[in-house]
């Protein structure tokens, strides 16, 4: 239940931002039509540019065009809200999240959401700044995954951010290693039990687009397992072997073990 929680709240955040945002775009279109009348007074006063009172016009539908597509989105998410949150238990049913999304008040439960959120971006930052710390199966990561990484990582320290980015790889190839397990039982199925010789022999047999960067990062070979074939698919080398898992991935199933040898 703690992903209800996560969605709850990363939609609640994102209501308050776009009422924020309307009323910036709100404030800036009436600059916009403030504008364009004292330039259109001025066009007759002056003989002032038609060219910027045509900008003007043109800004200004921009701006209109945004406030009505961020008043649809901020009415879509608060139904959402509502929606979730008569889900979640002790959450307090639709009314308390009817009276909480209208009284715009900070409680202490926003507030933590607000603090975990920063974390997560503060996460996703350590990303950007270290080149080569990034695999493409992030993509498969849920948001509850990688909210739950930030919210126990220690950031502050280099060991901190490292244990929590190859946490981040882990999971997401755990996430990934069950659709590659799949792929690969339908690929044995149509060719009589013989398992592929190449990672990219299984892209057909994904039931959802998979790319190449991702299968490319695994090689074919031998293990021991119990994964349903001799033949798994292996991953080739961790980007951090202190802290990173390896993964290995047959018809039957996936292993899991830390990358680094355990040494007594």
């Amino acid at each position: 239940m703690r992903s209800e929680h996560i969605r709850w709240i990363v939609a609640g955040v994102l209501v308050s931002a776009i009422v924020v945002l309307g009323a910036g775009l709100l404030s800036s279109s009436e600059e916009l039509r403030s504008e364009k009348r004292e330039s259109s007074v001025e066009e007759g006063k002056r003989g002032v540019s038609r060219v910027r009172v045509e900008t003007l016009e043109r800004e200004l539908q921009q701006a209109d065009s945004r406030i009505g597509v961020l008043q649809q989105e901020n009415a879509d998410l608060r139904r959402q809200v509502l929606l979730v949150k008569e889900t979640v238990p002790g959450a307090g049913g639709r009314e308390s999240a009817k009276a909480e999304l209208e009284s715009g008040i900070e409680t202490p439960f926003s507030k933590s959401v607000k603090v975990l959120l920063g974390r997560a971006v503060s996460l996703n930052n350590q990303l950007d700044r270290r080149p080569g710390s990034e695999i493409p199966e992030l993509k498969y990561l849920k948001e509850g995954e990688w909210l739950n990484v930030a919210g126990d990582a220690d950031l502050g320290t280099e060991e901190g951010v490292r244990k929590a980015l190859a946490e981040l790889r882990s999971k997401a190839k755990n996430t990934f290693a069950p659709l590659a397990s799949q792929a690969m039982q339908r690929f044995m199925e149509a060719n009589g039990g013989q398992p592929p010789t190449s990672p990219l022999q299984l892209k057909p047999f994904f039931l959802e687009p998979v790319e190449d960067a991702v299968l490319s990062r695994y090689e074919m070979a031998t293990n021991q397992q119990g994964l349903g074939s001799q033949t798994v698919l292996s991953e080739v080398t961790p980007l951090d072997p202190d802290y990173d898992t390896h993964v290995n991935i047959g018809p039957w199933g996936s292993a899991s073990m830390p990358a680094k040898p355990f040494t007594p």
